[in-house]
């Protein structure tokens, strides 16, 4: 049986049980985008692009709360950056370091977080068109 996200990994770090059916996602769900949409009573777009003023335990904590996921886990793709938020912070829960650290000692790489204006990005950083 595949590790669920709530509660087998996170516990009790978050308040998971006001989000309907957040107890089925596991970490392949995630992975493969099959949790269904992440729509939230307020907001329509990603969560990962409009709530940019919040850190990672309260974005989630604030999409949980307000995720009506009905009974599609698992039955539809659907693209999420909140999801790959989700993984990183399942990485950092189960190996207990930062993500940057577990992929720089992971992969032997050196790792920079970018992001930002267009004339901020790195060389060969993804351009995200609106």
């Amino acid at each position: 049986m595949e590790m669920r996200v709530f509660p087998e990994i996170f516990g009790n770090d978050f308040n998971y049980s006001i989000c309907q059916n957040s107890e089925n996602i596991t970490v392949g769900h995630l992975l493969n985008h099959m949790v269904g949409a992440w729509p939230t009573s307020t907001r329509a777009e990603d969560p990962m692009f409009s709530r940019v003023d919040l850190n990672h335990r309260i974005l989630i904590q604030s999409v949980l709360y307000e995720t009506k996921l009905g009974e599609e886990v698992g039955k539809s793709y659907t693209y999420s950056n909140f999801g790959y938020c989700l993984l990183g912070r399942v990485i950092e829960k189960v190996t207990k370091k930062t993500y940057v650290d577990y992929i720089r000692d992971q992969f032997k790489v050196e790792v920079r977080v970018a992001g930002g204006p267009a004339n901020k990005l790195l060389p060969n950083e993804t351009y995200y068109y609106s």
